[in-house]
């Protein structure tokens, strides 16, 4: 086992509410990466993005394409620039768009 905080060798698999979260600062537990893909990050992309929040991520404008069959061309672009990313990058970018506001 290796603690993912300090990437040092453990002997024995920790205790699950002894895992704690130096970025969120948080009791947490882990999941595969392949996991948080498809069950989080992959559904966050496809159902909990706008059109709104898709241009802001990517970069592409709406006003850019055709308004034919809903904006497809759109969607379609903006997924195919989705598909272009790497886990690490598409899970940095679910982590900044979910991340609780600051007060």
């Amino acid at each position: 086992w290796v603690d993912s905080n300090t990437g040092q060798v453990a002997p024995a698999a920790p205790e699950q509410d002894d895992l704690w979260c130096d970025g969120c600062e948080e009791h947490t537990y882990q999941i595969r990466e392949s996991e948080l893909m498809s069950d989080t990050v992959e559904p966050w992309w496809k159902d909990g993005t706008t059109e709104e929040d898709r241009e802001i991520i990517t970069g592409l404008k709406r006003e850019n394409f055709s308004v034919k069959n809903d904006r497809k061309a759109f969607r379609d672009a903006c997924d195919m620039w989705w598909r272009g990313r790497t886990n690490d990058e598409k899970i940095r970018l679910w982590r900044q768009a979910t991340a609780p506001e600051e007060e």
